[in-house]
Protein backbone atom coordinates (compact mmCIF):
# COMPACT_ATOMS: atom_id res chain seq x y z
CA UNK A 1 0.00 0.00 0.00
CA UNK A 2 3.30 2.81 0.62
CA UNK A 3 4.27 1.80 -2.58
CA UNK A 4 1.08 2.67 -4.39
CA UNK A 5 0.54 6.05 -2.10
CA UNK A 6 4.39 6.71 -3.18
CA UNK A 7 4.05 5.71 -6.57
CA UNK A 8 3.43 8.86 -9.81
CA UNK A 9 -0.14 9.52 -9.67
CA UNK A 10 -0.01 9.48 -13.35
CA UNK A 11 0.01 6.04 -12.89
CA UNK A 12 -3.44 5.84 -11.06
CA UNK A 13 -5.00 8.31 -13.84
CA UNK A 14 -3.31 6.03 -16.44
CA UNK A 15 -5.06 2.34 -14.50
CA UNK A 16 -8.56 4.30 -15.35
CA UNK A 17 -7.82 4.76 -18.85
CA UNK A 18 -6.51 1.25 -19.47
CA UNK A 19 -9.41 -0.36 -17.76
CA UNK A 20 -11.47 1.46 -20.38
CA UNK A 21 -9.11 0.97 -22.96
CA UNK A 22 -9.60 -2.56 -22.78
CA UNK A 23 -13.67 -2.73 -22.40
CA UNK A 24 -14.85 -0.41 -25.00
CA UNK A 25 -11.69 -0.76 -27.61
CA UNK A 26 -9.85 -4.25 -27.29
CA UNK A 27 -12.78 -6.17 -26.64
CA UNK A 28 -15.64 -4.61 -29.34
CA UNK A 29 -12.87 -4.12 -32.09
CA UNK A 30 -10.70 -7.16 -31.49
CA UNK A 31 -12.17 -9.41 -29.11
CA UNK A 32 -16.01 -9.74 -30.07
CA UNK A 33 -16.09 -13.36 -31.31
CA UNK A 34 -16.19 -12.53 -34.93
CA UNK A 35 -12.93 -13.68 -35.49
CA UNK A 36 -12.29 -10.18 -37.49
CA UNK A 37 -11.79 -6.61 -36.93
CA UNK A 38 -14.67 -5.17 -36.08
CA UNK A 39 -14.21 -1.23 -36.50
CA UNK A 40 -17.27 0.05 -37.13
CA UNK A 41 -18.26 4.22 -38.06
CA UNK A 42 -18.20 5.68 -34.50
CA UNK A 43 -19.48 9.21 -35.15
CA UNK A 44 -22.69 9.64 -36.62
CA UNK A 45 -21.74 11.39 -39.85
CA UNK A 46 -23.79 13.26 -42.07
CA UNK A 47 -23.82 13.86 -45.95
CA UNK A 48 -20.92 15.86 -45.99
CA UNK A 49 -18.02 16.65 -43.23
CA UNK A 50 -18.32 19.97 -41.41
CA UNK A 51 -22.44 19.74 -41.46
CA UNK A 52 -22.61 22.29 -38.77
CA UNK A 53 -20.72 25.09 -40.07
CA UNK A 54 -21.96 25.03 -43.29
CA UNK A 55 -25.49 24.85 -41.63
CA UNK A 56 -24.44 28.09 -39.60
CA UNK A 57 -23.43 29.80 -42.55
CA UNK A 58 -26.13 29.01 -44.24
CA UNK A 59 -28.13 30.69 -41.35
CA UNK A 60 -25.84 33.71 -40.97
CA UNK A 61 -27.12 34.39 -45.12
CA UNK A 62 -30.60 33.86 -44.90
CA UNK A 63 -30.65 36.23 -42.06
CA UNK A 64 -28.14 39.07 -42.65
CA UNK A 65 -28.49 39.00 -46.63
CA UNK A 66 -32.22 37.38 -47.93
CA UNK A 67 -33.65 39.08 -43.85
CA UNK A 68 -35.71 35.62 -43.46
CA UNK A 69 -33.89 33.57 -39.86
CA UNK A 70 -34.39 29.72 -40.56
CA UNK A 71 -31.83 28.36 -37.58
CA UNK A 72 -31.59 27.49 -34.45
CA UNK A 73 -28.44 29.34 -33.44
CA UNK A 74 -28.41 32.09 -31.33
CA UNK A 75 -27.58 35.55 -33.47
CA UNK A 76 -23.49 35.83 -32.40
CA UNK A 77 -22.13 33.11 -34.57
CA UNK A 78 -24.51 34.39 -37.23
CA UNK A 79 -22.74 37.56 -37.27
CA UNK A 80 -18.65 36.18 -36.08
CA UNK A 81 -18.43 33.48 -38.35
CA UNK A 82 -20.41 35.70 -41.32
CA UNK A 83 -17.29 36.77 -43.07
CA UNK A 84 -15.99 33.02 -43.70
CA UNK A 85 -19.18 33.11 -46.08
CA UNK A 86 -16.54 35.43 -48.62
CA UNK A 87 -14.18 32.04 -48.75
CA UNK A 88 -14.76 28.96 -50.10
CA UNK A 89 -16.61 26.83 -47.74
CA UNK A 90 -14.29 24.20 -47.33
CA UNK A 91 -11.27 26.82 -47.05
CA UNK A 92 -13.62 27.94 -43.96
CA UNK A 93 -13.85 24.49 -42.76
CA UNK A 94 -9.77 24.14 -42.14
CA UNK A 95 -9.94 27.76 -40.75
CA UNK A 96 -12.17 26.75 -37.89
CA UNK A 97 -10.40 22.95 -37.71
CA UNK A 98 -7.27 24.86 -37.12
CA UNK A 99 -9.08 26.83 -34.44
CA UNK A 100 -10.29 24.04 -32.86
CA UNK A 101 -6.85 22.46 -32.71
CA UNK A 102 -4.89 25.31 -31.32
CA UNK A 103 -7.96 26.05 -28.96
CA UNK A 104 -7.76 22.59 -27.99
CA UNK A 105 -3.91 22.94 -27.34
CA UNK A 106 -4.70 26.49 -24.87
CA UNK A 107 -7.42 24.59 -22.81
CA UNK A 108 -6.54 20.84 -22.46
CA UNK A 109 -2.30 21.70 -22.22
CA UNK A 110 -1.33 25.72 -21.83
CA UNK A 111 -4.14 26.94 -18.96
CA UNK A 112 -3.73 23.29 -16.85
CA UNK A 113 -0.04 23.06 -17.10
CA UNK A 114 -0.11 27.52 -16.01
CA UNK A 115 -2.42 26.42 -13.49
CA UNK A 116 -1.04 23.77 -11.79
CA UNK A 117 0.73 24.18 -7.79
CA UNK A 118 2.04 21.37 -8.41
CA UNK A 119 4.85 21.06 -11.55
CA UNK A 120 5.63 17.18 -10.99
CA UNK A 121 1.71 16.69 -11.84
CA UNK A 122 2.44 17.95 -15.63
CA UNK A 123 2.66 14.33 -16.78
CA UNK A 124 -1.32 14.38 -15.96
CA UNK A 125 -1.82 17.19 -17.88
CA UNK A 126 0.24 15.34 -21.17
CA UNK A 127 -1.62 12.23 -20.58
CA UNK A 128 -5.30 13.88 -20.18
CA UNK A 129 -3.86 16.19 -23.23
CA UNK A 130 -2.82 13.42 -25.67
CA UNK A 131 -6.11 11.19 -24.88
CA UNK A 132 -8.56 13.93 -25.77
CA UNK A 133 -6.55 14.50 -29.12
CA UNK A 134 -7.74 11.21 -30.20
CA UNK A 135 -11.24 11.08 -28.29
CA UNK A 136 -14.95 10.74 -29.88
CA UNK A 137 -15.77 13.79 -28.35
CA UNK A 138 -12.74 15.75 -30.04
CA UNK A 139 -13.27 14.09 -33.22
CA UNK A 140 -16.55 14.98 -33.78
CA UNK A 141 -16.34 18.20 -32.55
CA UNK A 142 -14.00 18.81 -35.69
CA UNK A 143 -16.25 16.56 -38.43
CA UNK A 144 -19.06 18.67 -37.40
CA UNK A 145 -17.86 22.06 -37.89
CA UNK A 146 -18.85 22.83 -34.17
CA UNK A 147 -16.89 25.64 -31.84
CA UNK A 148 -17.57 24.50 -28.67
CA UNK A 149 -14.03 24.58 -28.37
CA UNK A 150 -13.52 27.96 -29.48
CA UNK A 151 -15.94 29.09 -27.03
CA UNK A 152 -14.10 27.54 -24.43
CA UNK A 153 -10.93 28.45 -25.17
CA UNK A 154 -12.44 32.02 -25.10
CA UNK A 155 -14.26 31.61 -21.98
CA UNK A 156 -10.67 30.22 -20.20
CA UNK A 157 -8.91 32.80 -21.48
CA UNK A 158 -11.03 35.51 -19.55
CA UNK A 159 -11.21 33.53 -16.51
CA UNK A 160 -7.63 33.50 -16.59
CA UNK A 161 -7.19 37.32 -17.11
CA UNK A 162 -9.85 37.84 -14.69
CA UNK A 163 -7.73 36.29 -12.00
CA UNK A 164 -4.23 36.90 -13.05
CA UNK A 165 -4.08 40.00 -15.06
CA UNK A 166 -6.57 41.91 -13.09
CA UNK A 167 -5.94 45.32 -14.45
CA UNK A 168 -7.40 44.16 -17.62
CA UNK A 169 -10.76 42.80 -16.61
CA UNK A 170 -12.59 44.75 -19.39
CA UNK A 171 -10.48 42.50 -21.73
CA UNK A 172 -12.22 39.51 -19.39
CA UNK A 173 -15.37 40.59 -19.72
CA UNK A 174 -15.45 41.08 -23.17
CA UNK A 175 -14.37 37.73 -24.17
CA UNK A 176 -16.25 36.15 -21.37
CA UNK A 177 -19.37 38.10 -23.37
CA UNK A 178 -18.28 36.68 -26.62
CA UNK A 179 -18.27 33.22 -25.43
CA UNK A 180 -21.77 33.14 -23.97
CA UNK A 181 -23.07 34.67 -27.39
CA UNK A 182 -21.05 32.22 -29.28
CA UNK A 183 -22.47 29.20 -27.30
CA UNK A 184 -24.78 30.43 -24.26
CA UNK A 185 -23.72 27.43 -21.97
CA UNK A 186 -20.17 29.38 -20.70
CA UNK A 187 -22.82 31.38 -18.71
CA UNK A 188 -22.40 28.87 -16.06
CA UNK A 189 -18.88 29.91 -16.04
CA UNK A 190 -19.85 33.18 -14.62
CA UNK A 191 -19.05 31.49 -10.97
CA UNK A 192 -15.91 31.76 -11.96
CA UNK A 193 -15.78 35.32 -12.46
CA UNK A 194 -15.89 35.80 -8.78
CA UNK A 195 -12.23 36.21 -6.77
CA UNK A 196 -13.51 36.92 -3.21
CA UNK A 197 -16.84 35.06 -2.04
CA UNK A 198 -17.21 36.97 1.00
CA UNK A 199 -17.57 40.28 -1.43
CA UNK A 200 -20.86 39.44 -1.89
CA UNK A 201 -22.30 43.16 -2.71
CA UNK A 202 -19.37 43.34 -5.82
CA UNK A 203 -20.31 39.63 -6.74
CA UNK A 204 -23.87 40.07 -7.20
CA UNK A 205 -22.96 43.63 -9.09
CA UNK A 206 -20.94 41.81 -11.57
CA UNK A 207 -22.77 38.82 -12.27
CA UNK A 208 -26.16 40.55 -12.72
CA UNK A 209 -24.48 43.27 -15.30
CA UNK A 210 -22.72 40.70 -17.55
CA UNK A 211 -25.75 38.66 -17.65
CA UNK A 212 -28.12 41.45 -18.28
CA UNK A 213 -25.73 42.77 -20.94
CA UNK A 214 -25.31 39.13 -22.58
CA UNK A 215 -28.97 38.69 -22.59
CA UNK A 216 -29.73 41.71 -24.10
CA UNK A 217 -27.28 40.62 -27.00
CA UNK A 218 -29.62 37.85 -27.85
CA UNK A 219 -31.57 40.59 -29.58
CA UNK A 220 -29.12 42.09 -31.45
CA UNK A 221 -30.62 40.80 -34.41
CA UNK A 222 -34.32 41.43 -33.59
CA UNK A 223 -37.29 39.57 -31.54
CA UNK A 224 -37.91 37.04 -34.01
CA UNK A 225 -34.61 36.19 -34.51
CA UNK A 226 -33.88 35.40 -30.78
CA UNK A 227 -37.61 33.76 -30.68
CA UNK A 228 -36.74 31.60 -33.55
CA UNK A 229 -33.61 30.36 -31.36
CA UNK A 230 -35.36 29.84 -27.90
CA UNK A 231 -38.34 27.47 -29.62
CA UNK A 232 -35.16 25.58 -31.83
CA UNK A 233 -33.62 25.25 -28.67
CA UNK A 234 -36.52 24.48 -25.86
CA UNK A 235 -38.38 22.14 -28.54
CA UNK A 236 -39.58 18.85 -26.93
CA UNK A 237 -38.08 15.27 -27.36
CA UNK A 238 -36.32 17.08 -30.65
CA UNK A 239 -32.85 16.01 -30.00
CA UNK A 240 -33.55 12.40 -27.60
CA UNK A 241 -30.99 10.42 -29.13
CA UNK A 242 -28.21 7.93 -27.32
CA UNK A 243 -25.50 10.78 -28.32
CA UNK A 244 -27.43 13.78 -26.70
CA UNK A 245 -25.83 13.58 -22.88
CA UNK A 246 -28.03 16.02 -21.42
CA UNK A 247 -30.54 15.54 -18.78
CA UNK A 248 -33.59 16.33 -20.88
CA UNK A 249 -32.42 13.70 -23.69
CA UNK A 250 -31.09 10.85 -21.33
CA UNK A 251 -34.56 11.26 -19.41
CA UNK A 252 -36.36 10.81 -22.64
CA UNK A 253 -34.32 8.07 -23.99
CA UNK A 254 -35.68 5.49 -21.11
CA UNK A 255 -38.78 5.58 -23.19
CA UNK A 256 -36.97 4.62 -26.10
CA UNK A 257 -34.92 1.95 -24.32
CA UNK A 258 -36.85 0.70 -21.37
CA UNK A 259 -40.37 1.50 -22.36
CA UNK A 260 -40.99 3.89 -19.41
CA UNK A 261 -43.91 6.25 -19.52
CA UNK A 262 -43.90 9.29 -19.37
CA UNK A 263 -44.66 10.16 -15.10
CA UNK A 264 -41.92 8.37 -14.50
CA UNK A 265 -39.56 10.68 -17.69
CA UNK A 266 -40.41 14.34 -15.62
CA UNK A 267 -39.66 11.78 -12.09
CA UNK A 268 -35.94 10.90 -13.84
CA UNK A 269 -35.62 14.16 -15.13
CA UNK A 270 -36.47 16.56 -11.73
CA UNK A 271 -34.15 14.25 -9.77
CA UNK A 272 -31.45 14.36 -11.54
CA UNK A 273 -31.79 18.42 -11.82
CA UNK A 274 -32.30 18.61 -8.30
CA UNK A 275 -29.15 16.34 -7.57
CA UNK A 276 -26.84 18.60 -10.01
CA UNK A 277 -28.55 21.30 -7.87
CA UNK A 278 -27.78 20.29 -5.13
CA UNK A 279 -23.55 19.63 -5.99
CA UNK A 280 -23.48 23.03 -6.97
CA UNK A 281 -25.17 24.17 -3.50
CA UNK A 282 -23.26 22.23 -1.62
CA UNK A 283 -19.86 23.61 -3.27
CA UNK A 284 -21.15 27.14 -3.32
CA UNK A 285 -22.38 26.94 0.19
CA UNK A 286 -18.82 25.77 1.12
CA UNK A 287 -17.13 28.70 -1.00
CA UNK A 288 -19.54 30.91 1.00
CA UNK A 289 -18.66 29.96 4.20
CA UNK A 290 -15.09 29.85 4.35
CA UNK A 291 -14.73 33.29 2.20
CA UNK A 292 -12.76 31.54 -0.34
CA UNK A 293 -10.25 33.48 -2.41
CA UNK A 294 -9.04 33.20 -6.13
CA UNK A 295 -9.69 30.72 -8.46
CA UNK A 296 -11.47 27.02 -7.24
CA UNK A 297 -10.38 24.38 -9.71
CA UNK A 298 -13.35 22.03 -7.74
CA UNK A 299 -16.04 24.40 -9.00
CA UNK A 300 -14.33 24.71 -12.34
CA UNK A 301 -14.86 21.01 -12.85
CA UNK A 302 -17.87 21.20 -11.71
CA UNK A 303 -19.23 24.34 -14.16
CA UNK A 304 -17.80 22.33 -16.88
CA UNK A 305 -19.99 19.53 -16.24
CA UNK A 306 -22.71 21.42 -15.86
CA UNK A 307 -22.31 23.13 -19.23
CA UNK A 308 -22.69 19.50 -20.37
CA UNK A 309 -25.69 18.41 -19.12
CA UNK A 310 -28.06 21.18 -18.24
CA UNK A 311 -28.77 22.39 -21.42
CA UNK A 312 -31.52 20.68 -23.35
CA UNK A 313 -29.04 20.07 -26.30
CA UNK A 314 -25.86 18.59 -25.94
CA UNK A 315 -24.45 16.45 -28.27
CA UNK A 316 -21.11 14.76 -27.55
CA UNK A 317 -19.09 16.48 -29.42
CA UNK A 318 -19.53 19.15 -26.63
CA UNK A 319 -17.62 15.91 -24.57
CA UNK A 320 -14.23 17.71 -25.88
CA UNK A 321 -14.55 20.52 -23.25
CA UNK A 322 -14.40 18.34 -20.34
CA UNK A 323 -10.64 16.86 -20.30
CA UNK A 324 -9.61 20.70 -20.00
CA UNK A 325 -12.06 20.82 -16.75
CA UNK A 326 -10.09 17.54 -15.58
CA UNK A 327 -6.83 18.47 -16.26
CA UNK A 328 -7.05 21.44 -13.62
CA UNK A 329 -8.82 19.90 -11.01
CA UNK A 330 -6.70 16.60 -10.85
CA UNK A 331 -3.49 18.87 -10.73
CA UNK A 332 -5.28 20.64 -7.26
CA UNK A 333 -6.57 17.43 -5.29
CA UNK A 334 -3.36 15.46 -5.25
CA UNK A 335 -0.84 16.68 -2.71
CA UNK A 336 2.80 17.64 -3.22
CA UNK A 337 4.30 15.35 -0.21
CA UNK A 338 3.60 11.79 -0.60
CA UNK A 339 3.13 11.76 3.55
CA UNK A 340 -0.27 13.71 2.71
CA UNK A 341 -2.24 11.29 0.63
CA UNK A 342 -4.27 8.72 1.49
CA UNK A 343 -5.60 5.15 -0.10
CA UNK A 344 -8.97 6.42 -0.52
CA UNK A 345 -7.87 9.47 -2.73
CA UNK A 346 -6.44 6.76 -5.00
CA UNK A 347 -9.34 5.14 -5.19
CA UNK A 348 -11.64 8.01 -5.86
CA UNK A 349 -8.90 9.09 -8.50
CA UNK A 350 -9.46 5.58 -10.24
CA UNK A 351 -13.17 5.91 -10.16
CA UNK A 352 -12.78 9.58 -11.99
CA UNK A 353 -10.30 8.49 -14.56
CA UNK A 354 -12.43 5.57 -15.20
CA UNK A 355 -15.88 7.73 -15.61
CA UNK A 356 -13.85 10.38 -17.88
CA UNK A 357 -12.26 8.12 -20.21
CA UNK A 358 -15.30 6.42 -20.61
CA UNK A 359 -16.26 9.37 -22.53
CA UNK A 360 -13.82 9.29 -24.57
CA UNK A 361 -15.23 6.12 -26.17
CA UNK A 362 -18.35 6.34 -28.83
CA UNK A 363 -21.57 5.02 -28.09
CA UNK A 364 -21.08 2.17 -30.48
CA UNK A 365 -18.61 0.03 -28.69
CA UNK A 366 -20.60 0.55 -25.39
CA UNK A 367 -23.10 -2.25 -24.46
CA UNK A 368 -26.53 -0.68 -24.02
CA UNK A 369 -26.49 0.44 -20.55
CA UNK A 370 -23.33 2.54 -21.08
CA UNK A 371 -23.99 3.89 -23.96
CA UNK A 372 -24.99 7.16 -22.68
CA UNK A 373 -22.24 9.42 -20.83
CA UNK A 374 -24.32 11.57 -18.88
CA UNK A 375 -23.99 8.95 -15.79
CA UNK A 376 -20.28 9.25 -16.57
CA UNK A 377 -20.37 13.08 -15.91
CA UNK A 378 -22.79 12.74 -13.18
CA UNK A 379 -20.46 10.51 -11.30
CA UNK A 380 -17.76 13.02 -11.97
CA UNK A 381 -19.60 16.05 -10.34
CA UNK A 382 -20.21 13.91 -7.49
CA UNK A 383 -16.91 13.01 -6.94
CA UNK A 384 -16.12 16.38 -7.64
CA UNK A 385 -18.60 17.77 -5.28
CA UNK A 386 -17.40 15.07 -1.89
CA UNK A 387 -13.64 15.59 -2.71
CA UNK A 388 -14.48 19.19 -1.91
CA UNK A 389 -16.65 18.86 0.84
CA UNK A 390 -13.72 16.36 2.05
CA UNK A 391 -11.28 19.16 1.68
CA UNK A 392 -9.36 20.66 4.69
CA UNK A 393 -9.70 24.07 4.95
CA UNK A 394 -6.97 26.04 3.47
CA UNK A 395 -5.68 29.77 4.41
CA UNK A 396 -6.75 32.18 1.34
CA UNK A 397 -3.77 34.11 -0.25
Amino acid sequence: MKKTIKSHPILWVLAGFLVTWILFFVFPVFLNGEQDMVFPRYIPTLENIGADLEAQLEFGRSRLIDKEYIGNYPPGPLLIFFPLNKIDFFNAYKLITAASIVSLIFVTLIIPSVLTKNKNNIPIIALIFFASLFSYGFQFELERGQFNIISLALCFLAIYIFHHKKKYRLLSYILFSISIQLKIWPGIFILLLIDDWGDIKNNLKRIVILLAANFLALFVLGYETFMGFVTATIAPNQQVWIGNHSIGSFSGMTIKLFGTDETKIIFIKISLFVLVGLCFLLIIAKLFKGKTKGLNEYLFLACTVGACVIPTISHDYKLAILPAGVAIFLNSIIPNKTEERKFSLIGLVFVLSVSFSMTMFSYVYKPLDVKSNLPNLIVILILTTYLFLSKRGEKNP
